[in-house]
């Protein structure tokens, strides 16, 4: 009779278990059902950064109730590519020229032969006067 009992309370065990089991995949379900409509819900993101802002909720930012904090994990997302667009724009600013620059001078175009002999013509001057 002890046999007996042992095994029905054996399989009442694993009978509760699943159903815990069950429940908890259940409501895990829920929770990344719950996740993915907060997500489809951010617009200018693809894939990538979804995935980015879902595991990073996942991993890190939790609402008081332990859930994934989607909207947490998208405000340090959006703080983080703007720190980024910012560097990069940083590194891509022309340098500063002074305003006590020498003006341009033009070039002549050495293809027309009447302007190749006048710009030789100077150098040569230039030379001489040098010496």
């Amino acid at each position: 009779m002890r046999r007996w009992r042992d095994q029905v309370e054996s399989r009442e065990a694993q009978r509760q278990e699943e159903a815990q089991r069950a429940a908890q995949e259940a409501q895990l379900d829920q929770i990344d059902q719950d996740c993915r409509k907060q997500l489809s819900e951010l617009d200018g993101l693809d894939e990538e950064d979804r995935d980015w802002i879902y595991s990073r909720a996942l991993t890190t930012h939790h609402t008081p109730e332990g859930l994934p904090d989607i909207q947490a994990a998208h405000e340090e997302f959006v703080a983080r590519e703007n720190a980024r667009l910012q560097k990069y724009a940083q590194s891509k600013q022309a340098p500063h020229v002074p305003g006590s620059g020498t003006s341009a001078t033009q070039v002549p175009d050495l293809d027309d032969d009447a302007q190749r002999h006048a710009w030789m013509k100077e150098k040569l001057r230039a030379m001489n006067a040098d010496q």
